[in-house]
């Protein structure tokens, strides 16, 4: 129901007894002003304003507040203000702070040179055709910003905070009093930075005439945090009193006034504007942030250019408002800097002569209180000591803001997708743009520029031959795993197979494009395929610059043109079901790719055996090729529209879709750009086949349940030692009596993809010589064979195999786990397997996971302490982006060959050791470190047990030798290894194990390239049992 003058007369009686029970004048300020809040919003009529009129000259107020009421009244009366105005009552507050940006040219050239007493009304009038109804905070602070700056852009010097305040009250009077007319648009809760991200009909009806001007002003967010905006700002002089003031009769009048005082005596020049107030004015910077007209969003919505500068644009001078000022103007900023002192009470901590402490929690010879010192004193460091150190929390906020403003040669780096939910309302998915944020980071310079220049031109893209995108997609869940759902988020990944899988094992070679919360997944039709096929039109069908025609990368000392299309979606069984829509586990085709694979429930025991043991090899499967997946989806599409619903389900069963109008698979955009490939794209990811709840999670425990080894397993492992690199700590407690009841509960080992890999060699060491029952053959050769596929994907990094030879090894250990009485428990993860060839062959690589586990931290750190959470999408993006900017674009050089990892000087004990060993000389400049990468991108730590190439006249029949890693040393710039050298013993390449004795303490050095890779081994007596890697053994005697 409406506010009407009757409420009024209601309420000023309940504000009477109020107000008899605590006649606080504070309290009585406070109760007058809501109650002409509420007028302020009502639509009164002139019966109403007699009776509330009436009602206040019978009050019992006192007689300075009764006059405020009745002026405030009169004037409201006057201007007609109701809620058609520009305080009417909306739904949410709306947000617009980038205020140049929304302004035309003209109106731009009108707050730079034109009248100054014309500003507000042009700030008020753009507002209002924009469809703002409700002036928030953060609108008014950004157009009191432009009116102050303005006003320094007349050669003024900057008003004073209290003046500011002023200007602040008026400029909200202002907006109430307008009367919008002609408004053709909708108002919007939140304004984007640059009319760009809006739609294109929105702005046509918003700016019939006139295009927007697109001026950026990064200087305004500062000089808005200088604008008092309350009564309780800390920016306030302290005689500055927050009292209601009665109000003339019109507030143009006031306005009018409170220009005169702020431009002093030459009041009138000043307003009237012009090339003689703005040619002694500073010079104006902003057109430098103006974006690019070609990134507009349409024709005509090009930024200002030089050509159109006013005279004040094209002379040099100092700083706005830093010009020589007038003593009485230094004079006014020497007072306002008393009155804070005073104000923030700075001197009366000063402590007299001979007077005693009374605070004894004032830190020694500050004078400052120790409360929480670590937060607002600083931890001791030269940055903290510093007087002028302000410490504020929003100090990295704004970092952020800054890193993300950097990055818009493609458009806006943080773009807003907009989706459709289940119930077919609008939804608005964040993601990055993926064509910006690598111009950004290229243009930066730095360690990204010098990587990608360096990959560019070994392996240089063009139109004919782009580089292949690699696209991951996986859930993460930030926090703590045992708690809410509610920051579980999906998050998608994008790099370049290109970049060799040495670069693509450093997780910061993987751009992060999404992060969204499943719970707002799931409210999106189609789930992440909806999400997915939006991120990919905006990446191939940008107005700004398709990829696959060309990416301009510049940098003043060079430019390249980067190619690059999608070749490949990289993804694990869930994400590849929630990606294509595919039914997978739950329907009747657990397999999108191989087309004869069908099978439904029976009750019958004949037809129990699980389909991955029914397709043991590639022939049996009969695979799907790109335009049959499409078509599939139309066909699916006209039975949607025809169908009945019962029979449409039925369709989805058969065909093992589930069918949604704006899935991926129903992107006409991506297939006329012939993005979409959804057979020839997708590649298995092995990390989680074999080993995240995987094939090997049930052979291994299936084989040691087989053999009855669980106990002996458990207490063989303890022998063994682990290089460092793979952080592998007690893995022997995975084989405890209590662990073994919780695997034999789940029917698989459980535990992480790394500790998989970690057991595997000692475990297929073990079924060689601990397993010689031959009732255990079958269950011993099957686990050896999928122990030989591990082998075989990891070697692949370093040496690919022969070709056939994956499959093969496949096909046989999917014989022999139906063979060891296994096959009715092979989950679809066995199937899988088969399709390891198919990609290997068309992608000449296997690129796996444990990077992206690993880039999963980022997106943990920063989800768990985002607080956030109405704006999660977003803040989470900017973070970790904002993060990875700083990491590529920093001073680090890339490296493409070995070298140390964090160097640093030798210590002195260190170095004595190093001379009498004749190594080094004492005029060498030496550095160490605990860690070097290899050119395979493999990871050596000192004390691990490493394999490298062995000298011309090595006796041994293998071709590489052994030692113990003592130093990482660099001598002016070469980078070596010293080792403790072994003595071969023997060796085995069935068992792909070789054996060592420790020569005493006989120390070599040589080069970091010599060095093949670290391994698993144990100490027994001196004599080194090392477990060796299956490309290292193909070149055994």
């Amino acid at each position: 129901m409406a506010w009407n003058g009757t409420d009024f007369v209601k309420e000023l009686g309940d504000i009477e007894k109020l107000l008899a029970f605590n006649p606080n004048q504070g309290l009585q300020e406070g109760l007058v002003k809501a109650l002409l809040t509420k007028c302020d919003h009502s639509q009164l009529t002139a019966g109403d304003y007699c009776a509330m009129l009436e009602k206040v000259d019978h009050s019992t107020l006192t007689d300075e507040l009764k006059t405020i009421l009745k002026d405030s009244l009169l004037l409201r009366a006057s201007t007609g203000t109701t809620n058609e105005g520009g305080s009417a009552i909306v739904k949410t507050p709306q947000t617009l702070v980038n205020l140049p940006a929304y302004l035309t040219k003209a109106e731009m050239m009108d707050v730079m040179q034109g009248n100054l007493y014309d500003v507000p009304h042009i700030i008020i009038r753009r507002l209002s055709a924009l469809g703002v109804k409700s002036l928030k905070e953060t609108t008014k602070r950004a157009a009191v910003a432009l009116i102050v700056q303005s006003i320094m852009w007349h050669g003024k010097s900057k008003p004073s905070a209290d003046e500011i305040y002023g200007l602040a009250q008026q400029i909200g009077l202002l907006f109430a009093a307008h009367k919008p007319s002609g408004c053709m648009v909708s108002g919007l809760k939140k304004y984007p930075h640059l009319p760009t991200d809006l739609d294109k009909d929105w702005l046509s009806r918003a700016y019939p005439k006139d295009p927007p001007s697109m001026v950026d002003l990064p200087q305004l967010f500062e000089l808005g945090a200088q604008c008092p905006m309350r009564s309780t700002s800390k920016l306030l002089s302290s005689c500055s009193k927050t009292k209601l003031q009665p109000l003339v009769d019109k507030v143009e009048d006031r306005l009018l006034e409170l220009f005169k005082s702020l431009l002093g005596g030459n009041w009138q020049a000043a307003l009237q504007g012009g090339k003689e107030s703005s040619s002694s004015g500073a010079k104006i910077t902003f057109f430098d942030h103006v974006k690019d007209g070609n990134h507009g969003p349409g024709d005509g919505m090009q930024g200002l250019s030089k050509e159109d500068d006013p005279p004040a644009l094209q002379q040099k001078g100092h700083a706005a408002g830093s010009g020589n000022l007038s003593l009485e103007e230094y004079e006014k900023q020497a007072m306002i800097e008393v009155q804070e002192k005073t104000k923030n009470g700075r001197n009366s901590n000063k402590q007299g002569t001979g007077q005693k402490d009374k605070n004894p929690m004032k830190k020694q010879g500050t004078g400052k209180k120790n409360k929480n010192p670590m937060k607002k004193q600083g931890s001791g460091c030269d940055v903290c000591e510093n007087p002028n150190f302000a410490g504020m929390r929003h100090d990295m906020k704004q970092a952020v803001k800054q890193a993300i403003a950097s990055c818009t040669a493609y458009g806006a780096l943080v773009q807003q997708l907009p989706a459709k939910s289940l119930a077919g309302a609008d939804l608005n998915i964040p993601c990055i743009n993926l064509a910006s944020l690598i111009q950004g980071m290229y243009a930066a310079g730095g360690y990204f520029y010098q990587m990608l220049n360096h990959v560019h031109e070994a392996s240089p893209s063009s139109i004919g031959s782009p580089w292949r995108g690699v696209l991951y997609s996986d859930e993460v869940h930030p926090g703590n795993q045992l708690s809410s759902q509610g920051r579980k988020v999906w998050a998608v990944y994008f790099s370049f197979l290109e970049l060799s899988p040495k670069l693509l094992s450093n997780e910061h070679h993987w751009f992060t494009l999404m992060a969204v919360r499943t719970e707002l997944v799931q409210k999106v039709s189609a789930g992440i395929g909806q999400c997915l096929r939006l991120l990919l039109e905006s990446m191939f069908a940008n107005e700004f610059g398709n990829p696959e025609h060309g990416l301009a990368l510049k940098r003043p000392s060079k430019s390249i043109r980067l190619f690059f299309t999608l070749a490949m979606t990289l993804q694990d069984g869930s994400a590849q079901k929630h990606t294509y829509s595919n039914r997978q586990d739950a329907g009747s085709r657990v397999c999108m790719l191989c087309k004869n694979i069908f099978s439904l429930r029976s009750k019958s025991s004949e037809d129990d055996v699980k389909i991955s043991a029914k397709h043991l090899t590639w022939d049996a499967c009969h695979q799907a090729t790109d335009d049959e997946l499409l078509e599939s989806w139309e066909r699916m599409e006209s039975r949607h529209r025809t169908e009945s619903k019962s029979k449409f389900q039925q369709w989805q069963q058969a065909c093992g879709w589930s069918f949604s109008p704006h899935a991926l698979m129903m992107s006409t955009v991506l297939r006329s750009l012939n993005v979409l490939r959804p057979a020839s794209q997708y590649c298995f990811d092995w990390m989680h086949s074999l080993c995240s709840m995987g094939v090997l999670n049930c052979i291994i425990l299936w084989v040691l349940e087989a053999t009855g080894k669980a106990a002996t397993f458990h207490d063989y492992l303890q022998l063994w030692q682990w290089p460092k690199a793979q952080k592998a700590a007690a893995l022997h407690k995975l084989f405890s009596q209590e662990k073994m009841k919780a695997h034999r509960k789940a029917n698989y080992i459980k535990c992480s993809a790394s500790e998989v890999l970690a057991i595997s060699k000692p475990l297929e060491y073990f079924l060689h010589t601990c397993c010689p029952s031959p009732d255990d053959t079958l269950a011993k050769e099957a686990c050896l064979s999928w122990l030989e596929v591990l082998a075989i994907l990891i070697a692949c990094t370093l040496q690919l195999p022969p070709a056939g030879l994956l499959l093969q090894t496949v096909e046989r250990a999917l014989s022999l786990t139906v063979a060891a009485g296994w096959g009715d428990q092979m989950a679809p993860k066995f199937h899988w397997c088969l399709h390891f060839e198919a990609c290997l062959s068309r992608f000449r690589c296997m690129p796996a996971c444990w990077t992206l586990e690993r880039k999963h931290k980022s997106v943990r750190k920063y989800g768990t302490a985002t607080s956030n959470t109405t704006n999660f999408e977003q803040g989470l993006l900017e973070e970790t982006n904002a993060e990875q900017l700083a990491l590529l674009s920093s001073d680090t050089p890339f490296r493409a060959g070995p070298h140390l990892l964090q160097p640093h000087p030798v210590s002195a004990k260190v170095m004595a050791q190093l001379l009498q060993s004749n190594i080094v000389s004492e005029s060498d400049s030496c550095n160490c470190s605990k860690e070097c990468r290899l050119a395979s991108g493999a990871v050596l730590h000192t004390g691990d047990v490493v394999l490298h190439h062995a000298a011309a006249d090595n006796e041994s029949p293998i071709p590489f030798c052994c030692g113990r890693l003592q130093w990482l040393i660099e001598v002016d710039g070469y980078v070596a290894g010293v080792v403790s050298r072994c003595e071969y013993v023997s060796h085995d390449a069935v068992k792909q194990v070789a054996k060592w004795r420790i020569a005493g303490e006989a120390l070599s050095i040589m080069q970091v390239d010599a060095f093949l890779c670290s391994v698993v081994y144990n100490n027994n007596a001196g004599i080194l049992t090392t477990l060796l890697p299956r490309h290292l053994c193909n070149s055994m005697a």
